[in-house]
């Protein structure tokens, strides 16, 4: 193959030139073009295009997609759906099959995916529907799956799977090229230059920006109350600065944009988080993805939780922090229940614990050590 077709349908930002490896498969003579179709799923999103403007194909209407793809040489050419797969994008698969076109998926998850729904939590979900067209769009979304399931929408002709999780998931329905995480890669590409990130010792804690993240505002989720959540952290690290005599360092997500100190006067750095964690002590976190870096930097976890997650996230984000709690057998508290300082304890790191994390969500025996944009392009080349 000779040409990649990425598909996106939100505005990108950020690294995504660097996550697609859109510039090495340039340099190596394969044709790209990332193909937008925002303009067909307009919603409110504060981001903006992060990406080579001569590669970018502006698509208003799915008439003109429909005559992009008829004129495409399918032999040589991988469409890469850029967004997961619902019933309001299932026409985009289906012109995909019924024009013959390579499909591919990059399935890099970084942590475990939600386990199948107990029967009660089911119910609790049906009941709990606070509006019919929530209800209607949980029912479209079941039937995009049984049509999928059927053979209506296919599988995709191949996926670049990240970690042991994904790649046993999809060798049995699609073809399967063992890749790595992005964060596995950048604690690979990152060396030592011998400077310290921070002075003295410190702990980190991963911001995940929850009270403003724009994906909230996107996917209509409530969203915790900002002066209550730092409040709750910022009493939570006074304790833990205390009791285990270290300051700790903010790791700000990258589409934070804080207009106001509300972490009480503690240093911050934004896209240095893998750097930041190589060097610290311990590290604090909800349930975000750089907490790889933790895992591969071995380094002690305390998860943190609060009320607010108890009730508003008590089906999502809370069970998901519990899961990798108990994986990787860290430490977890709620901030807004800690009465004393001799509760928090920093318990130390699993290795068995952290080598399957690492295998099952990271990387594979077969990719570690090897860089994605390799693996990916020698697919390419060979077929």
């Amino acid at each position: 193959m000779n040409k990649v077709v990425y598909i996106h349908l939100l505005d990108c930002s950020g690294s995504i030139e660097e996550i697609l490896y859109i510039d090495h498969l340039l340099s190596n003579a394969i044709e790209v073009e990332f193909w937008d179709i925002s303009s067909l799923y307009p919603r409110p999103t504060t981001k903006e295009i992060a990406i080579n403007a001569e590669i970018i194909v502006t698509i208003k209407s799915k008439d003109a997609f429909r005559e992009k793809i008829k004129s495409q040489d399918k032999k040589n050419t991988i469409f890469i759906n850029l967004f997961t797969y619902t019933w309001d994008t299932l026409w985009i698969d289906r012109l995909l099959k019924t024009n013959k076109c390579q499909t591919g998926w990059l399935d890099r998850l970084g942590l475990p995916a939600d386990p199948q729904p107990s029967a009660v939590r089911k119910i609790y979900q049906f009941l709990s529907k606070p509006k019919l067209d929530s209800l209607l769009k949980a029912l479209a979304h079941r039937l995009s799956r049984f049509l999928k399931k059927i053979g209506y929408i296919p599988e995709p002709t191949v996926v670049f799977a990240a970690g042991l999780f994904s790649i046993n998931h999809y060798k049995k329905i699609s073809k399967v090229v063992e890749i790595n995480h992005f964060d596995y890669e950048n604690y690979l590409l990152t060396s030592d230059d011998g400077k310290s990130t921070v002075e003295g010792t410190y702990a980190v804690f991963l911001d995940e920006y929850n009270p403003y993240h724009p994906d909230f505002d996107l996917l209509k989720m409530k969203k915790v109350e900002p002066i209550a959540y730092y409040h709750g952290l910022n009493k939570f690290f006074n304790r833990v600065e205390k009791l285990y005599n270290t300051k700790i360092v903010i790791a700000l997500h990258p589409t934070s944009n804080y207009k106001t100190d509300v972490y009480e006067g503690r240093e911050m750095q934004k896209s240095n988080s893998n750097k930041l964690v190589r060097e610290c002590k311990f590290v604090l976190v909800h349930g975000s993805t750089s907490l790889s870096f933790a895992v591969l930097h071995s380094k002690p976890i305390i998860f943190l939780i609060n009320d607010q997650f108890e009730d508003i996230y008590k089906h999502t984000k809370l069970r998901l922090i519990q899961r990798l709690a108990k994986m990787l057998k860290g430490s977890i508290y709620n901030v807004d229940r800690i009465q004393d300082d001799e509760e928090i304890v920093l318990r130390g790191v699993n290795m068995q614990a952290y080598e399957y994390f690492k295998f099952q969500y990271l990387t594979s025996p077969k990719s570690e050590n090897k860089l994605t944009k390799h693996l990916f392009l020698d697919y390419l080349k060979k077929h």
